[in-house]
C-alpha cells in the first residue's frame, strides 16, 4: 500500500481550496489511480480522509465530499470502461 503521508500528500492537494485546479486535477487522478489499481482500497481512503470529512470547517469537509465522490465516480467509470471520463 502506498504510504499514508503520500496519500495524504494528494487529499490535502486536492481539499486544499488555495490550490490550483491543475494541481487539484492532478492528485484526483492519482487517487483514483491508486483505487483502480487497488493499491489503496476505498475503506483505507475514507479513514485516510477522516478529519477532511468530520472537520467542522464547512469549505474543508465539502471539498472533502467532492473527493471522495469524484474518486469513486471516476474510479467505476474507469473500470467499466465508459466513454464520459475524460
Amino acid at each position: 500500500m502506498t504510504e499514508p503521508s503520500q496519500l495524504t500528500q494528494h487529499i490535502e492537494s486536492f481539499v486544499d481550496s488555495s490550490r490550483s485546479s491543475t494541481q487539484q486535477a492532478a492528485s484526483l487522478d492519482t487517487i483514483v489511480s491508486l483505487v483502480k489499481n487497488d493499491v489503496v482500497t476505498v475503506s483505507s481512503l475514507v479513514r485516510e480522509m477522516e478529519m477532511y470529512l468530520t472537520t467542522t470547517d464547512n469549505i474543508i469537509r465539502a471539498r472533502g465530499i467532492l473527493l471522495l465522490g469524484e474518486a469513486l465516480e471516476m474510479s467505476f467509470i474507469k473500470a467499466a470502461g465508459c466513454c464520459y471520463y475524460s
